[in-house]
């Protein structure tokens, strides 16, 4: 009787260990020029940049506000690592338009460069927040310069890559790992496009692409527009199946099983031990 209820208690104990265990808290550090501007996480206001904080592993949306400047909102990715949101705002007044949440996008208005009769459409459209090591994620570049304007639309694309990050994509400069890769597009009038840039990670983990468009019509530089795209994404490990193509899950063992199967183990031994009676010793008479 006694060893059985000992081995309820126990099993009770292992089935509850995942409850009791902690939960996995993360580092957020938030930097903005100029500084000085509040940080909301998910519509609370937690301080002002720049700022460290802790977060569970999860998304959140992130909006740093100041005023005179253009609000900045994003969905971040909590994970493994610790997450860097590294955002310049910008001034209320300038020609730029105010980063926001993405997709990216202009519209029309009057404040549209000169040339162009009907302002056109620039927009960056970030596709994963998650892709896996090794493995293509996507960034899309969309153009379309309405038939009314005359002129052509010239595009400059600018993206700045992270260490253990490999960019391509058609129209974009070779060899983009750590550094910049440039891309150069005209669009006629009356036509779109589409462009695909491909995202390679070989570091899992937490990084950040920060993507600039300069659009401009025809060959007058000086009548330019920009709009801006922080992208932060997460590089998991590939999923690993078995022989019956059954996913493999690869989260580290949590040390408080090893204790308990431990003494589950030790318990058990022990109790058959103690109960174990000692061999019977039979003396013959002569």
């Amino acid at each position: 009787m006694k060893t059985t209820i000992l081995i309820v208690c126990l099993t009770a104990l292992l089935i509850s260990a995942p409850v009791i265990a902690k939960e996995t808290k993360r580092n957020m550090i938030i930097y903005s020029t100029p500084s000085a501007a509040a940080v909301y996480v998910n519509g609370e206001c937690i301080g002002t940049t720049p700022l460290n904080i802790t977060l569970s592993t999860g998304k959140y949306e992130i909006r740093i506000v100041k005023e005179g400047y253009y609000e900045f909102v994003e969905n971040v990715m909590v994970y493994n690592n610790t997450t860097y949101i590294n955002v310049t705002l910008t001034p209320i007044s300038s020609q730029s338009t105010p980063p926001s949440s993405s997709p990216k996008s202009v519209p029309n208005a009057s404040s549209q460069p000169n040339g162009f009769k009907i302002a056109p459409i620039v927009e960056i459209r970030p596709v994963n927040d998650v892709i896996t090591k090794n493995n293509p994620g996507l960034i899309e570049f969309y153009f379309s310069n309405p038939s009314i304007n005359n002129v052509v639309l010239t595009v400059d694309v600018y993206v700045s890559v992270p260490a253990g990050v490999h960019v391509s994509g058609e129209g974009f400069s070779a060899g983009g790992a750590a550094g910049t890769v440039h891309g150069h597009f005209v669009v006629p009038p009356g036509s779109d496009r589409t462009v695909y840039m491909n995202i390679i990670g070989e570091k899992v983990g937490n990084h950040i692409i920060h993507a600039e468009v300069i659009y401009y019509p025809g060959n007058d530089r000086n009548d330019f527009q920009q709009i801006s795209l922080t992208h932060p994404f997460y590089i998991k490990e590939p999923v690993k199946f078995n022989a019956n193509k059954t996913e493999i899950l690869q989260q580290p063992i949590n040390p408080m099983w090893i204790i308990l199967v431990a003494v589950v183990l030790g318990g058990i031994a022990i109790i058959f031990g103690m109960r174990r009676k000692p061999p019977k010793v039979e003396i013959e008479e002569t």
